[in-house]
């Protein structure tokens, strides 16, 4: 095994090792608050992933990230209450779900997704109006999710990104 490939699986594994079963990855009767230590930990996993595949880019500093509600979010990108979207990354911030249990890892994979977008930005510029270079990026945010949960031993939870991943299109836009 190469060292890259052992680095993420020691980040990967130190992140996850008190995550809940895969049952309880769905069930939310409670959200706990993203604390600062599970931010850090998500930026760092989001940074080694995506700069350590793009040449060891300078590690930047973290953006700011926004908590609101689901439906806040729905209204921001769909202009309807009820919407697919748990976040989202405009203008060098996050925006993300209080539904979201950052402590399961399907819910933490999705602050990854937001932070590599934050990160390309970084790397390459704001992306240009159009679509093939969305897709590029957004393809991928979630192929790094994907990866992250499949290192973590969360197959289920990698499909259902891929799945997702799949169904985006440029009318998608977000």
């Amino acid at each position: 095994m190469n060292a890259d490939y052992l680095r993420t699986a020691a980040l990967v594994a130190a992140f996850f090792l008190s995550a809940p079963s895969w049952a309880a990855i769905d069930e939310h009767p409670q959200p706990k608050a993203l604390t600062e230590a599970q931010e850090t930990s998500i930026y760092a996993l989001a940074y080694g992933q995506y700069g350590g595949a793009h040449g060891g880019m300078p590690m930047p500093a973290r953006p700011l990230v926004v908590v609101h509600s689901r439906e806040q979010i729905c209204m921001t990108i769909t202009k309807k209450p009820d919407c697919p979207y748990y976040g989202y990354y405009v203008d060098g911030g996050i925006v993300i779900s209080k539904t979201l249990d950052f402590s399961s890892l399907i819910d933490a994979s999705k602050l990854l997704h937001e932070y590599v977008h934050y990160l390309q930005d970084q790397r390459l510029g704001v992306a240009k109006e159009g679509c093939e270079e969305w897709l590029e990026r957004e393809w991928e945010a979630y192929f790094i999710q994907y990866n992250v949960l499949t290192k973590a031993g969360q197959y289920l939870a990698a499909q259902m990104v891929r799945g997702a991943a799949q169904q985006v299109r440029c009318v998608d836009s977000h």
